[in-house]
């Protein structure tokens, strides 16, 4: 591990932890809709030419298969998002980033390609009930009946003003991630807009 990374590991911390500092959860439920930031996870973009099939077949091979647009793919315990068709998130457990960033090495070589960490840019949130569909509704024009935006989808779209990148993991569960500086607003927004779900 080089000392720059293991220096930025050394001092990552929760996104919402000036909400966690004040004493106050960065856990929320109320029967219809529960919140949690997911703990801190490793995360990587990866930038590439998603039309070469062989570049395709390298970070497959390396890694973990690209998925096809608005789907995530995964291997072990690594994820993969799409983001636009040149673009895609990793993601790992906490500390992986490194193993990540040296498998993709010798794919990335000789192409306009980039790797890069992303770790401490994102708040993650995990939503979970019989009312998370509404409550991501109240936020975004995403269609989220489950015939329409099914287990695996994803996708970037405008959440309460905020870009934001939704993952549907299970039936009543969404991941939802967001720029580090936006963390502190979607997380109180999203607290807000949840109470009228209190069962």
């Amino acid at each position: 591990m080089s000392s720059l990374h293991a220096n930025i590991k050394s001092q990552a911390r929760s996104a919402l932890a000036d909400l966690q500092q004040q004493e106050s959860a960065v856990l929320f439920g109320n029967g219809g809709v529960s919140l949690e930031e997911l703990p801190l996870q490793g995360m990587v973009r990866l930038q590439g030419p998603g039309g070469d099939a062989l570049f395709c077949e390298q970070v497959a091979e390396a890694l973990v298969p690209l998925p096809a647009p608005g789907h995530t793919t995964a291997r072990g315990e690594l994820k993969c998002l799409w983001l636009t068709p040149n673009e895609w998130l990793i993601v790992t457990p906490a500390g992986g980033e490194d193993t990540v960033l040296t498998a993709l090495a010798p794919v990335l070589e000789g192409r306009v390609s980039l790797a890069s960490m992303i770790t401490d840019s994102r708040l993650a949130v995990e939503i979970t009930g019989p009312c998370a569909a509404e409550l991501l509704s109240k936020g975004c024009a995403l269609d989220l009946h489950r015939s329409k935006f099914v287990v695996g989808n994803t996708t970037v779209t405008r959440l309460a003003k905020s870009v934001a990148m939704v993952t549907r993991v299970q039936e009543e569960a969404y991941q939802l991630y967001v720029d580090r500086s936006q963390a502190r607003y979607i997380w109180e927004w999203l607290v807000d807009a949840a109470g009228e779900f209190s069962r």
